[in-house]
């Protein structure tokens, strides 16, 4: 089933990524790319998204579990898309270009900067949706279960240990 996740994890990412990819297109070119550069879009997307994959699978963006997705699964989706974008922008210029495209308009630098912008809410969205909606799925179930009398409690002064108390007599309301 672990394979089966990451491969639908890896289908939302490619579509996101392309969505992504030609959003940064758009607002670089305010909305009208001319046809030179979409047609250059339409030669590289899959090359972009190729990379943009591997890339994610060697920093470790497959492997978290997403369900507790935090400060560094964010700081994983950051480093990730910030090497996938300096890899497309270094195989575009090195190799895509010289020999594919040459008679085709050159991918504007700026398209990789807005690239990475969109490409990390596009990323990190997918992930931290994933989250969310698992969390209000779960809340939902819990409190449909519970009818319970809830008693508030204020955890003061505890630093770490008191976030771990607080976020462990949330999830376990019943037990307590």
């Amino acid at each position: 089933i672990k394979n089966r996740r990451i491969v639908m994890i890896m289908l939302f990412d490619s579509l996101f990524l392309l969505v992504s990819q030609y959003l940064a297109y758009f607002l670089r070119f305010e909305g009208r790319i001319p046809m030179d550069f979409l047609n250059t879009f339409w030669m590289t997307s899959g090359v972009f998204v190729g990379l943009s994959l591997i890339v994610f699978y060697m920093v470790g963006m497959y492997n978290s579990i997403w369900k507790y997705a935090s400060i560094e699964e964010l700081m994983i989706v950051l480093v990730g898309n910030l090497l996938a974008q300096t890899t497309a922008f270094f195989a575009f210029y090195m190799f895509i270009h010289p020999v594919l495209i040459h008679d085709h308009a050159v991918v504007p630098r700026s398209v990789f900067a807005i690239a990475f912008m969109t490409n990390v809410f596009a990323t990190g969205g997918i992930r931290f949706f994933y989250r969310f909606a698992r969390t209000a799925r779960h809340e939902i179930k819990k409190n449909m279960k519970s009818s319970d009398q809830v008693t508030n409690v204020l955890i003061y002064g505890a630093g770490e240990a008191g976030v771990m108390l607080g976020k462990d007599l949330k999830n376990n309301r019943e037990k307590n």
